[in-house]
């Protein structure tokens, strides 16, 4: 099955409503090639379906971010990487930090941890998390 049939396959089935589905990055950058192929551009139908099974307050964090890191490094490598990179990038951290209140600051320093070596990606998270409000990064602590 190719990386195209798997993400349609998956993306179906979550949009049928199943819930015990995992997504992988891999998955994240077929659908936004099929919504890209459909001339959606920014966020699709298929990513926002993906996306679906990100995040969420039962989510393991170490293993959503991972995705969404890796997500985030493959466009941010891309030579094509242009404005309708930034909402797919937010889509898909917005969907990370779904219903994880108390803990998004944490899962931001993860993704900002797994970014390391990438400055660009990383001032754009901060610059993200700024224009949504949050209170990340937090203020360092004198020992």
């Amino acid at each position: 099955m190719t990386p195209t049939d798997y993400a349609k396959a998956i993306t179906e089935l979550i949009d049928f409503g199943q819930q015990s589905i995992a997504v992988d990055a891999a998955t994240l950058l077929a659908a936004r090639m099929i919504d890209m192929d459909n001339g959606e551009m920014g966020v699709g139908k298929r990513l926002r379906m993906a996306t679906r099974a990100l995040g969420g307050a039962q989510c393991d964090p170490d293993s959503h971010c991972s995705v969404a890191a890796e997500f985030i490094a493959h466009l941010w490598s891309a030579d094509s990487f242009d404005l309708q990179d930034y909402p797919a990038i937010s889509h898909v951290l917005l969907a990370v930090l779904r219903e994880r209140t108390e803990d998004y600051p944490e899962m931001l320093d993860r993704l900002d941890y797994l970014s390391r070596g990438n400055t660009a990606a990383r001032l754009y998270l901060r610059e993200w998390a700024r224009g949504h409000f949050l209170k990340w990064p937090r203020e360092q602590r004198a020992p």
